[in-house]
């Protein structure tokens, strides 16, 4: 919302385009503040997920030397339950690091917001990243998943409050 002021209209106007400036500067400050509590969120959300891909290559690692192990010792039928299993790690292990670059994108996306214009649209983005990364991670790691769920809301809630509109 912009004032319109005359500057020859007297000290009344004046001290109606202050408080508009000191109104306006408080909601960016919210949403600045918003904005900077969501990053926060979402780098605690990539670091538990950066925590789970390093226990899941640590429990790689171990299966893959028992199906060494068990592989050497003639026993194929281990070995191939051993190598089986970590077919499936690797999958979620490929799987939580879309995710975490999923977020990284999302975390730049937003740190960017601040110096572009029109906001509603990059978190528009930002909430399409976190829909679609929420899917992925529900199975794996379910706290992030009802975090960013959490999240989501959040954002809405914000697009909501600048624009007056649904989303």
């Amino acid at each position: 919302m912009s004032v319109v002021v005359n500057e020859d209209s007297g000290g009344f106007n004046k001290i109606l385009k202050l408080f508009t400036d000191i109104t306006s500067w408080g909601s960016k400050k919210t949403l600045k503040k918003s904005l900077l509590e969501i990053v926060i969120k979402l780098r605690e959300y990539k670091d538990m997920l950066e925590e789970t891909m390093g226990r899941l290559r640590s429990r790689h690692d171990d299966l893959f030397r028992s199906a060494i192990t068990a592989y050497v010792k003639g026993d194929k039928a281990k070995s191939s339950i051993y190598v089986n299993e970590l077919a499936e790690i690797r999958k979620i292990i490929t799987n939580i690091y879309t995710s975490v670059l999923a977020l990284e994108r999302a975390i730049l996306r937003i740190e960017t917001i601040k110096e572009v214009s029109n906001i509603n649209i990059a978190l528009g983005s930002v909430l399409a990243i976190l829909n679609a990364l929420k899917g992925q991670v529900s199975n794996v790691v379910p706290e992030v998943a009802t975090g960013i769920d959490v999240l989501t809301s959040e954002i809405r809630n914000l697009i909501t409050s600048t624009t007056g509109a649904t989303v």
